[in-house]
């Protein structure tokens, strides 16, 4: 698994500490075109704040002021 962060319980923590399965980049690295390719049948899991009518997603901010 591959993310940006993680934020949540000390159970995740300690699932996350010393896992080799686990990896965390910055979003440079993940969010790139070319880096995502490069994977065989790859899930992305991201988060909307909001959803208007139209079906445009915000992931980042809320009104004016980022998250």
């Amino acid at each position: 698994m591959i993310g940006t962060f993680a934020l949540g319980t000390q159970k995740l923590y300690g699932f996350m500490d010393k896992n080799l399965g686990v990896e965390l980049q910055q979003g440079k690295v993940t969010n790139d075109p070319y880096v995502i390719a490069q994977n065989y049948k790859m899930v992305s899991v991201n988060t909307a704040l909001q959803v208007d009518l139209y079906g445009q997603v915000c992931s980042q901010s809320i009104g004016p002021a980022p998250l």
